[in-house]
């Protein structure tokens, strides 16, 4: 007697997605991570030839707090189409894209999705969209994941860099990021925990080396974090080797005022007032140019623009600042002002030159340069002012 068996037949009711090439920013150390995956998609109708598409998905995780902050599908047509919605999206990274395999780029795709439900987030809407080009899970050896952890993550440079990401690592509760930069020959008991109780963000650090008796060198660390809305500076000890933490331990902690916390933050702004020319619509379009790869940000009396250097070289440094992987802010009042701030007399120059090559040249025209101690651009942003000289007046 024959067996026969019975084979589904129909058309699939979802599109078929193919693996083409992705790509991860080298952030994880910084507590961020932007994921790029291209896809060819064929329609339901396999003889629908125009219904092919070239879709690019971009992910956007925030490790720390936010997980999987937001997805992006994108059809995009050609290299300078991709180019210009990688910037938009991960633009503020300071990131260069490493290759990834399919099966890499699935296993980050599920880490998302599965940090983002641990820490009780919400998945973007868009999942549900492309749920098809979702495989399971793959599974990867040790080796597999200290290969995909070292491609996510910067080469240090500098023991600096080892200590600041450390601790920035630390104090953001990131655990398994902390754990990237300590040295396998490390004992137990020389890592105590540095960080605060809860999340804190890392604002300032200044190291300074210590040479010990025992000839072993020491980086002596004084962070100013941010926690549930309240300042504090702790103190700490690093020793390193082969430019990763063997001993780790916290020296102080004790809180300081708002008021102390902005003085040691202050820095010098230079700040160029220009008035638009142009009914709003039409300067928006040429600024646009100028937007692409920057982080929009809306306020009460316009939207704030912030561009970010193109590396993470500030975490090199003894001296950290958050803030100074800033190149420019530029923000766009709905009364009809720009104003752009840069924290150095060369990104504010470089930000005029890039004024000058745009068409947003003919858009605007220059009211004043000014030049400040401490920063007041994002004052002026959240104060409802509808000027920025009224403003100013209003400080004096």
């Amino acid at each position: 007697m024959s067996k026969f068996t019975v084979i589904k037949g129909g058309l699939p009711d979802y599109p078929q997605y193919e693996f083409l090439e992705a790509s991860i920013t080298d952030t994880r150390l910084m507590g961020v991570l932007g994921l790029r995956v291209h896809y060819v998609v064929y329609p339901i109708d396999p003889f629908d030839l125009n219904d092919i598409e070239d879709e690019y998905h971009f992910y956007y995780y925030d490790i720390e707090e936010l997980g999987l902050d937001y997805l992006n599908v994108y059809e995009l047509k050609s290299e300078q189409e991709v180019e210009t919605a990688t910037r938009a999206c991960f633009g503020g990274l300071g990131a260069q894209m490493m290759p990834l395999t399919e099966e890499q780029a699935l296993y980050m795709i599920h880490y998302f999705i599965d940090g983002t439900l641990k820490k009780g987030q919400p998945l973007p809407n868009e999942l549900e969209e492309i749920m098809p080009a979702l495989g399971p899970k793959p599974v990867l050896t040790k080796a597999e994941l200290d290969d995909l952890n070292d491609m996510m993550c910067v080469p240090l440079a500098t023991d600096y860099a080892a200590v600041n990401y450390y601790l920035m690592r630390c104090f953001g509760k990131d655990e398994e990021g902390a754990r990237l930069l300590i040295n396998k020959s490390a004992k137990e008991e020389d890592i105590e925990q540095i960080s605060l109780k809860n999340h804190a963000t890392f604002l300032k650090n200044s190291i300074q080396i210590y040479y010990n008796i025992d000839e072993s060198v020491s980086y002596l660390s004084e962070s100013l974090v941010e926690s549930d809305d309240k300042h504090y500076i702790v103190t700490s000890e690093i020793k390193l080797a082969a430019g990763k933490v063997i001993y780790a331990k916290k020296k102080s902690q004790f809180a300081v005022s708002l008021q102390e916390a902005s003085m040691i933050l202050s820095r010098r702004e230079y700040c160029n007032v220009y008035r638009i020319l142009v009914p709003m619509e039409d300067f928006d379009v040429d600024f646009s140019s100028i937007a692409i790869g920057t982080t929009k940000t809306p306020h009460p009396t316009g939207d704030m623009f912030m561009e970010f250097k193109p590396d993470n070289n500030h975490v090199e440094k003894a001296e950290f600042k958050l803030y100074n992987d800033l190149a420019a802010l530029y923000y766009v009042s709905d009364y009809g002002e720009l104003i752009v701030a840069s924290y150095t007399l060369g990104d504010m120059m470089a930000a005029e030159k890039k004024i000058i090559n745009s068409p947003l040249t003919a858009d605007i025209a220059l009211a004043g340069r000014l030049q400040f101690q401490n920063s007041l651009v994002y004052e002026f942003a959240q104060s409802g002012f509808t000027s920025f000289g009224e403003f100013i007046k209003s400080l004096e």
